[in-house]
């Protein structure tokens, strides 16, 4: 199924995995320095932002492959 702006939800699923990767990589070496110079990687908070965007994404996808309703017969 696509949804918002034409992202399929295996797109969804690959921008999902590499934020994930990204916040590992960060997680293990945020900042370094180099003689009196710091370095910053990335930004953790917007790694943070765009999981829960592409988690959201993800469940908008998978909420719309679900029927609303359901019905028992007996």
């Amino acid at each position: 199924m696509i949804i918002n702006n034409g992202i399929t939800l295996d797109e969804a699923k690959a921008q999902l995995d590499a934020y994930k990767k990204a916040s590992l990589a960060v997680a293990q070496n945020q900042e370094y320095k180099i003689g009196d110079r710091s370095y910053t990687r990335a930004d953790a908070e917007e790694i943070r932002k765009s999981i829960t965007y592409w988690a959201n994404i993800i469940a908008t996808i998978n909420s719309a492959n679900r029927p609303s309703s359901y019905t028992v017969g007996f």
